[in-house]
């Protein structure tokens, strides 16, 4: 499930200090998924019972810390994978959905230590690690399953966690230094919101293009406070991709963290700068999205224990969903920090 690489003694306190900041990015890479759009027509999302579709989410960060005058350069990677089961879709054309956690992988690498996790790979030998106890964390989402009603304008109806799962959920971070509180997202209302921004409602009328339109979503989490995130999407037009014709949208988001700050002992985050934007492709005539693509620049200060610390991420987050068969890489997709990581370590 895990491999830890040379230099990294100190990993656990450098990973508690990084833990803020990487939780803000993280939230951002869930809050740029989508949905799209088709020219002079009402745009539906459009589900089969039995039907099944697969879901990759590869986020790749780069994140310059200062302390002082010294700098801290650190790569992060990610990416999750999820399957949807249509298992009916009523009259109206609203699905009931299950989705399960398949897999989980992430990698750091930052001046003087690297690691890399992997919920596939066997993490044996570390179970008293404090890294070993984030490995169990992540592991304990495989084989999660939630229950979603989603209407086919794009509008999650409802969400249902199951009790068992949550408590487990909450009892693995528990674990985790400065993680206690990352179960809140796995509730039906954090679920739900997390959802309701990753796919964003369509407008109930036909549109054409250059026709914008906007949606806000609210997060309220322990570790990143409360935060409003309001997108704006315009319709480009049709888009001939491998000689099939998808919809384009532009979106641009704007998060606000001033509703309330992250309850993180000892720490504040200042989110100073924010520049966040991409571009969704949905194929109309299968009803749902094939890609995602966005940028996101984010500029903080973060204070901990007194000590003021630069923050700036630059990253892109890519989504894909296709159908199992055509999910390339699902099954063997390795984060390229994870690479990374694994060739400097040969080398050394």
């Amino acid at each position: 499930m895990s491999s830890f690489r040379r230099n990294c003694v100190r990993c656990p306190e450098v990973l508690a200090s990084w833990l803020p900041a990487l939780l803000v990015a993280g939230t951002f890479s869930l809050i740029v998924g989508g949905a799209s759009a088709r020219a002079e027509t009402q745009l539906r999302w459009k589900f089969s019972a039995g039907e099944q579709l697969q879901q990759k989410m590869n986020q790749q960060m780069n994140v310059e810390m200062k302390l002082g005058e010294t700098p801290i350069q650190t790569q992060m990677s990610q990416q999750m994978f999820l399957t949807w089961g249509v298992r009916e879709v009523d009259d109206a054309g609203a699905a009931m959905i299950t989705v399960t956690f398949d897999r989980m992988n992430m990698a750091i690498k930052s001046a003087g230590f690297e690691f890399s996790i992997d919920t596939d790979d066997d993490a044996s030998g570390q179970e008293n690690s404090p890294l070993g106890a984030l490995a169990d964390a992540l592991g304990a989402l495989v084989g999660m399953k939630y229950d979603v009603k989603m209407a086919p304008t794009g509008e999650i109806i409802s969400v249902t966690v199951p009790e068992e799962t949550r408590q487990a959920l909450k009892q693995q971070f528990s674990a985790v230094p400065g993680m206690q509180q990352m179960s809140d997202m796995f509730s039906d209302e954090g679920i739900k919101n997390m959802a309701s921004q990753n796919l964003q409602v369509f407008p109930d009328h036909p549109i054409s293009p250059g026709d914008t339109w906007t949606r806000e979503g609210e997060q309220n989490i322990s570790q990143l406070g409360k935060s409003v995130t309001k997108t704006t999407y315009e319709y480009v037009g049709p888009k001939d991709v491998n000689g099939s014709t998808l919809q384009e949208v532009k979106a641009t988001m704007e998060t606000d963290f001033s509703q309330g700050m992250p309850e993180v002992p000892g720490a504040t985050i200042e989110v100073e700068d924010q520049k966040m934007s991409g571009v969704i492709l949905f194929d109309n005539e299968l009803g749902r999205m094939t890609k995602s693509d966005f940028d996101i620049e984010l500029k903080s200060t973060l204070t901990i224990m007194g000590q003021t610390v630069g923050q700036q991420i630059k990253g892109k987050v890519e989504t894909t969903m296709a159908p199992p068969g055509e999910a390339a890489d699902a099954d063997t997709g390795e984060s390229d920090a994870a690479k990374s990581s694994a060739g400097s370590e040969t080398s050394k």
